[in-house]
This record gives structure tokens, C-alpha cells and sequence, in this order.
């Protein structure tokens, strides 16, 4: 759990309305959020912050760098 008291999540899709919609979801169920639009990004932003994300929300169908490429890193 973060510091914040929320448990915080990364979630990565190459699609603005899934990123859109379930950030809405999961603040409304009171997770703080982060979201990236691709792995690389979701790379960065976990290296980080690494320490404040207890779940990561991965999409496995993302170009350039795909889903399982983005969980090795």
C-alpha cells in the first residue's frame, strides 16, 4: 500500500479509452492510478515508482513493445 493510504495501480494500454474508462473504475473502487500508453512508458513510470504501485494492469496486445516484453523488463 502507498503512502498515501490507497493502494495504487499502473495501468497500461495502447487504447485512450480503455486507459480513460478504467481509470475511472478503479478511482471510483478508491485505488489511486497511474496509467501508460505503452510498455516503455510503463517501464519508466514502474522503475520509478516502484515502491507506491501494488498492482500492475498490463494489456498484452501493445505495439513496439508488447505485453510480455513490458512484464520481462
Amino acid at each position: 500500500m502507498s503512502d498515501s493510504g490507497l493502494s495504487s495501480i499502473l495501468l497500461v494500454d495502447d487504447e485512450e479509452a480503455i486507459r480513460i474508462v478504467g481509470r475511472k473504475m478503479l478511482e471510483r473502487l478508491g485505488y489511486h492510478v497511474l496509467t501508460a500508453d505503452c510498455g516503455l512508458a510503463a517501464v519508466e513510470t514502474f522503475k520509478s515508482r516502484d515502491a507506491r504501485i501494488d498492482c500492475v494492469i498490463l494489456d498484452f496486445t501493445m505495439p513496439d513493445m508488447d505485453g510480455e516484453q513490458t512484464l520481462h523488463e
